[in-house]
């Protein structure tokens, strides 16, 4: 099979500006709101269209989250949990690391040696007590898209819904959530109502071991505190002393890899609260976007580009031009930390692009929605300079995968290597 690369070679080259409006003229755009920007890195437009426009991001914003915590903390900052022992009391402190696992959490309670008859306290109100972003729809606060997020957490605060045998069960473990199923014949459906310990179940089981969803936890951070200790409630938490365990395996360069490869969302809201509390006051979601928003004037964006309600994109109220990505692209890859965020994203064949851009130079962050397909990334084809772009598409009618195609077709061309003249000197 030919390459998306191989196959541009193949056609004839003519202009950029020409070739990606051809790309554009697709019948699976007729109704979309695009909005296209591409820019030589230090250089001039190559193509814009709608490139002042706001449109739906959708996880493209997380972009915005990472320059955001770079600029507040170090690559190198390690969030840091705290635990130790009182007695037959347990302390644990969460310092926002969003992703601890069990089996990083039960090392704690070897460490600790916790035994029956032990109780833990645990505090993770380390960035403020929102746990819940009210501008995220319902159905997405439920499943694993959008758990709560506090600074304590476990296994990205969700876990796993999967089938064996006929039965439905969570993986890793249950977390202390039941799972009730309820029968009937159709399609399988998951449900877990707002506050719910239980995930009700319905339809038909499909056979063999299958992967069916994913389902928040009700409250990551007891969830994470029972890992260690079955007997755990929040409290108020004495000093930290000196011997306390200080559990600290990522870096700040650590979380974004996982952001920004894998489309986190978890990750990604809790690195915007982390960046919040450095640099703020409370670490509140309302705190944390109007320093993002101060940042965002330091890069020179206009205030009238953006809309802001989270850090991840999930958010339906999330808008950006395509000018704000690449400006921010822009920016980011000329600072110290530039070549650490550029590395953080996915290259093709890797996280969310395993099925794209496995022959060309470039590294991007997908963002998609119902309706939603947008794209932003760095390329650099070879013997030219390197070029970012973001490509927005909403509001589209048909399957994503036609307009995802449009996408692929415009980065093989900005990828061709005889296409882009090198700036003169």
């Amino acid at each position: 099979m030919v390459g998306l690369l191989g196959a541009f070679l193949m056609l004839p080259q003519g202009n950029l500006a020409a070739d990606i409006a051809r790309c554009l003229d697709d019948s699976a755009l007729r109704r979309a709101a695009v909005g296209v920007c591409i820019k030589e890195l230090g250089g001039p437009i190559l193509y814009e269209t709608n490139s002042e426009k706001r449109l739906m991001p959708a996880s493209t914003l997380k972009i915005l989250t990472a320059s955001f915590a770079l600029d507040a903390m170090s690559t190198d900052f390690r969030p840091t949990t705290r635990i130790w022992r009182e007695g037959q009391t347990i302390y644990l402190v969460g310092g926002a690391d969003a992703c601890l696992s069990v089996a990083e959490l039960v090392g704690l309670r070897e460490k600790l040696h916790v035994m029956p008859g032990d109780r833990l306290v645990f505090d993770d109100q380390a960035l403020g007590a929102d746990r819940v972003n009210g501008s995220w729809e319902y159905g997405d606060m439920m499943v694993g898209d959008g758990p709560p997020v506090g600074a304590l957490t476990v296994n990205f605060g969700e876990a796993e819904v999967r089938c064996a045998g006929g039965k439905v069960y969570l993986s890793p473990r249950n977390f202390g959530i039941a799972v009730k199923y309820k029968g009937a014949d159709g399609e399988l459906a998951l449900r877990r109502d707002y506050g719910s310990w239980t995930l009700n179940v319905s339809g038909k089981i499909p056979e063999g071991s299958r992967h069916l969803g994913s389902v928040s936890l009700p409250d990551p951070g007891l969830c994470a505190a029972r890992v260690v200790c079955s007997d755990a409630r929040r409290g108020p938490i004495p000093a930290v002393p000196g011997n306390a365990v200080q559990f600290a395996p990522r870096t700040l360069a650590d979380l974004l890899q996982e952001m920004l490869e894998n489309s986190n969302n978890h990750v990604a809201e809790t690195v915007l609260r982390l960046a919040g509390a450095k640099t703020g006051k409370s670490g509140s979601w309302a705190d944390s976007i109007a320093l993002e928003e101060t940042f965002l004037r330091k890069v020179g964006v206009d205030a009238d580009a953006y809309r802001i309600a989270d850090g991840c994109g999930l958010a339906r109220f999330d808008e950006l031009t395509p000018k704000l990505l690449v400006d921010v692209f822009e920016w980011e890859l000329a600072q110290d930390q530039g070549a650490v965020f550029e590395g953080c994203l996915p290259k093709g064949g890797e996280g969310t692009l395993a099925d794209r851009f496995e022959d060309l130079p470039v590294r991007a962050k997908t963002g998609t929605l119902t309706g939603v397909s947008c794209l932003a990334g760095v390329a650099r084809p070879e013997g030219r300079e390197p070029v970012v772009f973001a490509i927005m598409f909403c509001h589209y009618p048909g399957k994503a995968a036609s307009v995802r195609a449009v996408q692929n077709e415009i980065v093989a061309r900005i990828c061709e290597p005889r296409g882009l003249g090198k700036r003169a000197a």
